[in-house]
């Protein structure tokens, strides 16, 4: 009938409310998620260097163009020692 599920709607369900693995709805899974989302990046990777987007795309035929001066992140417009560490204690990092 013209109010039943199409089946492009139906598969649209399906898609969306596939069945979960164990693995995903694991409480391990769950409480060791919970865990590292205190824990600062930083201390597992490092601070991490500035963006060189030549380097990233070695081998480009187009340069990309320089930035201007609002994209100029550094100097007096640079984030300051206690910006970081406000925003560290706001993402709530051990």
């Amino acid at each position: 009938s013209y109010y039943s599920d199409s089946s492009d709607e139906k598969k649209v369900k399906t898609k969306h409310q596939r069945r979960r693995e164990d693995w995903e709805q694991s409480p391990v899974l769950k409480a060791t998620l919970i865990r590292q989302a205190s824990i600062d990046p930083e201390t597992i990777f490092g601070k991490v260097p500035p963006l060189n987007m030549d380097e990233i795309f070695e081998g480009r035929e187009h340069k990309f163009r320089p930035r201007s001066s609002s994209a100029d992140w550094t100097g007096l417009d640079a984030l300051t020692v206690d910006e970081e560490l406000e925003y560290k204690v706001y993402m709530g990092f051990r």
